[in-house]
C-alpha cells in the first residue's frame, strides 16, 4: 500500500522490515509513456526490485514518466520501513523547547496563571509515526502544531502525546504536563521635581511564562 501527495507528486510505500528486496510495480496511464526507475526502463509499466542498504530505514527514488510528445514528469517514491521508533525529538509549548524527563516520559512546563490554551508542536524522530496529541492527531509527517483549551479550575494540566510506531504495534505515551504560575510583575518608578510638585512615572511590566 501507499500514500499519494499531489502537491509535490511523491508516493510513500510503507514496507515491512524482514524482507531484504521489495518489489515496485509502475503502472502508467498512457501505454505509450516510458518510465524509469531505479535503472529500470520500460514502457507503459514496469517491476523493479529495491532494497535498503545496512542500517537504512528510508530510500528515496525519482521516477521519471516521459509522454509521446517528449513530455518529461517527475516523481518521488519514498520506500520506508515499517519502523517500531516512537522517540520524540522535540517537543514546544508557546514556542519555547520543553526538555524531556526521561524517567517519567515527561515534558513539564509553567504557563500563565489564566491561560486557556496552549500552543503545542511535537516532532518523531521516525517521519512517519503518527501522533495524537490529547484528542487531536497530527496529519502532517514528522511534525505538527495543535491548540488545546485548558480548564481554569485545574492549577496542572496534563496533555498525553500518544506516538504509535510505523510498525502499527509500538505504542508509547508521554505526557506533557502544564502547571499554572501567577505571572511575575516588574516595572520602574520614575521621580522629580516640576513647578514646585512631586511628580511620578509608573511603569509595569507583566513578564511573559517561562
Amino acid at each position: 500500500s501507499y500514500d499519494m501527495d499531489e502537491a509535490t507528486r511523491t508516493y510513500v510505500a510503507l514496507v515491512e522490515n524482514y524482507i531484504p528486496e521489495h518489489e515496485v510495480q509502475i503502472i502508467a496511464d498512457n501505454n505509450y509513456a516510458t518510465l524509469e526507475f531505479a535503472e529500470t526502463v520500460g514502457m507503459g509499466s514496469i517491476t523493479s526490485l529495491v532494497e535498503f542498504e545496512d542500517g537504512e530505514e528510508i530510500t528515496t527514488y525519482t521516477l521519471y514518466v516521459t509522454s509521446e510528445t517528449d513530455v518529461m514528469t517527475t516523481y518521488t517514491v519514498v520506500v520506508a520501513q515499517k519502523s517500531n521508533n516512537t522517540n520524540l525529538t522535540q517537543v514546544k509549548v508557546n514556542d519555547v523547547t520543553v526538555p524531556l524527563i526521561e524517567r517519567t516520559s515527561q515534558y513539564r512546563k509553567s504557563i500563565d496563571l489564566l491561560a486557556e490554551r496552549a500552543k503545542i508542536e511535537v516532532t518523531s524522530e521516525y517521519p512517519f509515526a503518527t501522533i495524537k496529541v490529547g484528542d487531536e492527531e497530527i496529519k502532517t509527517k514528522s511534525s505538527g502544531t495543535v491548540w488545546v483549551d485548558l480548564s481554569l479550575d485545574q492549577d496542572e494540566i496534563t496533555v498525553p502525546v500518544l506516538v504509535t510506531a510505523a510498525d502499527g504495534i509500538t505504542i508509547r505515551t508521554y505526557n506533557i504536563v502544564l502547571t499554572r504560575v501567577a505571572s511575575a510583575i516588574s516595572g520602574n518608578i520614575v521621580t522629580y521635581n516640576w513647578a514646585g510638585k512631586h511628580v511620578a512615572f509608573i511603569s509595569v511590566y507583566k513578564t511573559s511564562d517561562s
